[in-house]
């Protein structure tokens, strides 16, 4: 791993230390890292092993361990640092990439029509699909953050449809208690996909997909058909090609009538 310094901080008589702020390479070796713990972890929810529930603990760890090197590095006690909306924006986007990543690695348990279903990867996927559209909301609303806005039109805004998705099949599979603010999370991020929808493609289909989610939670979303939770579960199992979740070039765009988002 490269040293952890700023450019100034490397001269001919040596290595500089960095006095514990965050630095020029802080983001880029946080990213190091969780590259090579989404590596493990897509490998793992790709193979014949995925439903092994041996591994959630060991990964829940990995990433739990991340986040508390993200909090050390760019928060003051827990809360972001207003003078320095740089390192709050880092944060963000990590944060972000790893909740997608408990998403993904939860989502074989998360469902009671799974034999394999676990009480704890339930809160899990809700937890993390309210945090990373919490995060992008933050992002689109925040001054702090206004020079992070472009985000919204890639990636960060695909995994905030992602975050949609798992958190719409949680609703259908459980449909009982106060369910208020998940749907009013999801009608909120449907208003924010709509507002981008000038400036990114991927937007506009977002906006599109959350008004065919069938929690009709969308306050512009028309009548659909009846969907069941097993239905909608289906079509998130149907979502797990990791790299339809990391990069928006691979994702197939058509939509129609039948929730059928991805193609074959």
């Amino acid at each position: 791993m490269p040293a952890d310094v700023n450019d100034l901080d490397i001269t001919e008589g040596g290595i500089a230390n960095s006095l514990g702020q965050p630095t020029q390479m802080s983001v880029m070796m946080a990213k190091i890292r969780l590259f090579r713990l989404s590596t493990h972890i897509c490998r793992h929810i790709s193979g014949p092993v995925r439903l092994d529930q041996s591994f959630l603990q060991e990964f829940n760890s990995d990433i739990s361990e991340e986040q508390a090197k993200w909090d050390s590095t760019y928060m003051i006690d827990g809360s972001p640092n207003i003078l320095d909306p740089t390192a709050y924006g880092y944060w963000c986007v990590l944060q972000s990439y790893a909740h997608h990543l408990y998403l993904l690695l939860h989502r074989p348990f998360h469902h009671t029509k799974s034999p394999y279903f676990l009480p704890e990867s339930r809160e899990r996927c809700l937890n993390s699909a309210m945090e990373m559209i919490s995060i992008h909301q933050q992002i689109y609303e925040a001054p702090l953050l206004r020079s992070f806005l472009w985000l919204l039109n890639g990636v960060t805004g695909l995994k905030a449809l992602h975050a949609a998705v798992a958190l719409n099949s949680c609703l259908l599979d459980k449909p009982s208690g106060n369910l208020e603010p998940h749907r009013k999370a999801i009608q909120r991020l449907a208003q924010r996909m709509e507002s981008l929808s000038s400036r990114s493609a991927m937007c506009a289909k977002s906006y599109e997909i959350l008004c065919h989610l069938p929690t009709q939670s969308t306050s512009t979303a028309t009548a659909q058909p009846p969907y069941s939770a097993i239905q909608s579960e289906n079509t998130l199992d149907d979502w797990t090609d990791i790299r339809e979740w990391m990069d928006s070039d691979f994702v197939n765009w058509n939509l129609d009538g039948a929730f059928t988002i991805f193609a074959d």
